[in-house]
């Protein structure tokens, strides 16, 4: 994949027509590929007013996706004969799509709470607590970002989803036992214009500091946001 091709294939094709139907409310997500963040992305972005949420830097890929891709691929690689030509390999990745055991994709969605398991080197920015030090050639943007939200939006950009926290609790609450089994409940999170980076990474750390056997389910509620 490049970065003309992304342009050609995803945006002209598919993501344009979406943004059309969906008119000023349409809000895309991609990641930090570097197809993604080419500059003939970025002017295609531009001139179809189409808005990409912001993906912060150092933050896991937790799309399922990514990984039936690659069972897709590994499945289309052991067929014996191959595909020889674009046609065969087109029914050859029907069939394989198709034929993925559901076990593996039940596997797939419960391993994602494995994955947001901290692994982040202790230097990255935020990390248990550590300090985002923007640099005084990136003042202004700092400054015009403040505004949007009121709190340094380019640091909290550069935070990992997935940061770490210290533990701050009281001693007493750390050593508090709890009955084995407990009702499990809903998490309900109410947000108004918030930045993507915080939002997303509340719901990160709900997942990952939460028992999953306690979250019934996690609901978002979008108070009136006006982007």
């Amino acid at each position: 994949m490049t970065g003309h091709i992304y342009r050609d294939v995803i945006l002209e094709q598919h993501v344009r027509l979406f943004r059309g139907a969906m008119g000023a409310e349409f809000l895309f997500m991609d990641d930090n590929a570097r197809p993604h963040r080419a500059n003939i992305v970025d002017e295609c972005l531009q001139s179809e007013d189409i808005t990409r949420m912001d993906w912060p830097a150092y933050s896991p890929n937790l799309n399922p996706i990514e990984h039936v891709w690659d069972m897709l691929g590994r499945r289309i690689a052991a067929r014996q004969p191959p595909p020889t030509c674009l046609p065969e390999l087109r029914r050859a990745l029907l069939d394989e799509w198709c034929n993925i055991p559901q076990d593996q994709i039940d596997n797939l969605i419960l391993s994602m709470p494995r994955r947001l398991v901290n692994s982040n080197p202790s230097h990255w920015p935020g990390e248990m607590g550590r300090a985002v030090i923007i640099p005084p050639e990136e003042e202004e943007l700092r400054k015009e970002k403040f505004k949007l939200n009121q709190f340094n939006l380019l640091a909290s950009d550069r935070i990992a989803l997935n940061r770490t926290l210290p533990d701050v609790r009281a001693e007493g609450c750390k050593n508090k036992k709890y009955a084995p089994k407990l009702p499990s409940t809903s998490i309900v999170i109410v947000f108004h214009n918030e930045a993507w980076s915080t939002l997303l990474r509340t719901i990160h750390s709900v997942i990952r500091m939460s028992p999953k056997e306690l979250i019934e389910e996690i609901i978002l509620v979008d108070d009136a946001s006006e982007k």
